[in-house]
């Protein structure tokens, strides 16, 4: 992994903390609070895998828009579940965050495509907190829209700034 510090994405990051994350997606920043030792506790379980932050970023961003950091979400119809929207056949046994996370990094190392690589394998080539979010979401996600992809790279952008700014929320 070739990552280092992203400042555009923590640039763009303060000011979609802010527009995006808080305003269009949680509401308010107590229910961002409320969420946020799920936050914290994935970042530290994929910082302890050797993930880069600009890696987590982009993988957070993608958490945000599938469950807005709900640990037990339930969107129905596909039935989708979990942090990450798990559908039936992929989803975890257990709907607890270690269990969920650590069912992520399986697939992540695990989950191949035609061309012979892993999830994990396609986000090697990635270096930038968008690039992290725009792979995650096509491999991991099945999300290939252009609006899918761009609401994710915002969202990883706002994690981003979190991330470098020790999770303040003030």
């Amino acid at each position: 992994m070739s990552s280092t510090y992203d400042e555009y994405a923590y640039n763009e990051g303060a000011e979609r903390y802010v527009s995006e994350l808080i305003g269009k997606r949680m509401g308010t920043v107590d229910e961002l609070n409320k969420r946020m030792d799920l936050i914290v506790g994935s970042y530290n379980y994929y910082k302890e895998m050797g993930y880069s932050d600009e890696m987590i970023a982009g993988m957070l961003g993608n958490m945000c828009q599938e469950s807005t950091f709900n640990l037990h979400d339930d969107y129905g119809n596909p039935a989708g579940v979990g942090v990450y929207q798990w559908l039936p056949g992929r989803a975890p046994e257990a709907l607890d965050l270690n269990t969920q996370l650590d069912h992520s990094v399986y697939e992540i190392n695990n989950r191949t495509f035609q061309d012979g690589q892993t999830v994990w394998d396609k986000l090697q080539s990635c270096s930038t907190v968008e690039e992290y979010a725009k792979t995650f979401a096509i491999y991991f996600e099945g999300d290939n829209s252009s609006g899918g992809i761009w609401v994710r790279q915002k969202y990883a952008d706002a994690m981003y700034y979190l991330i470098k700014n020790g999770f303040k929320t003030e």
